[in-house]
């Protein structure tokens, strides 16, 4: 993702602090912010859950995952 930011010329910051919800996420997260939008600046977060379905007792399954925020629609 990080190669696809630079090939696009937008700026980001990594963050290795950067907590997003449950446990469930592996590796990768991420969060898109605007500071138009004020206090909940916020405009799309999410990351890999890869081992998600396996603690919910499934096979192993590859995953990724997005919320957009619907104040920005």
């Amino acid at each position: 993702m990080r190669r696809d930011l630079e090939a696009l010329g937008i700026p980001y910051v990594v963050s290795p602090r950067l907590v997003r919800g449950l446990d469930y996420y592996t590796r990768t997260v991420f969060e898109f912010t605007s500071s138009a939008l004020g206090a909940q600046s916020t405009v799309c977060g999410g990351g890999r859950y890869d081992e998600l379905v396996a603690q919910l007792g499934g096979p192993p399954t590859p995953g990724v995952g997005s919320v957009w925020g619907s104040s920005v629609f």
